[in-house]
């Protein structure tokens, strides 16, 4: 681990302990969240955690941490895409993948919601990767971040979330723009058929 990465990672240790957040790093591939795989989350709720998994290259699992402290930032913060998200009393979302029912309102207010959650925070990545020379391609990691986005209201389509993420795949995320400018409530077919033929 770099110099660099591991100050980060002390200062988000600090930053975490003074708001009651743990911060767990796991040596796993993936970590559990509602019954689903992930690299990572934040939980402000019932663990009160900031967890990723870093049992794979720190290329791949620095940006998640990145990621996850951004979303611990929108919890200290409060910005309105949180707090209308936080109305939510649970994760509708990943709850209605894994079969429980809700209305179909319900569940796209949830994902509308969250696309606005996830967009805030990917700004907020890009902001940190500058503010704290931190070692990730701003431009690359703006296509994943892209790639992210956009699956969760593909998912509304398939009710099922991606085999393999997209942001880990080149063929997939470098089709995405280099800049936060999409309708994100909106996917485009080019990305559909790239979901379809390489993430489910």
């Amino acid at each position: 681990m770099t110099k660099k990465i591991d100050n980060f990672i002390q200062m988000v240790k600090r930053e975490a302990r003074a708001s009651g957040i743990k911060v767990r790093l796991p040596k796993s591939k993936t970590v559990m969240i509602d019954g689903v795989k992930v690299n990572g989350y934040f939980d402000d709720e019932d663990e009160m955690v900031l967890k990723c998994a870093i049992g794979k290259p720190e290329k791949e699992w620095f940006p998640i941490f990145v990621h996850e402290y951004c979303h611990f930032r929108q919890y200290i913060e409060k910005p309105s895409a949180w707090r209308t998200y936080s109305k939510e009393k649970s994760d509708i979302f990943f709850s209605w993948i894994q079969g429980q029912n809700f209305h179909a309102k319900t569940v796209k207010r949830f994902v509308k919601r969250t696309v606005a959650i996830e967009l805030d925070c990917e700004k907020r990545v890009a902001e940190a990767i500058d503010k704290f020379d931190l070692p990730i391609d701003r431009t690359e990691y703006i296509k994943k971040a892209n790639a992210y986005i956009y699956f969760y209201p593909y998912a509304l389509t398939t009710r099922k979330w991606y085999k393999k993420a997209p942001y880990t795949i080149p063929l997939v995320y470098n089709k995405f723009s280099k800049s936060f400018n999409g309708n994100y409530n909106v996917v485009p077919d080019k990305y559909i058929k790239l979901y379809n033929d390489h993430c489910m």
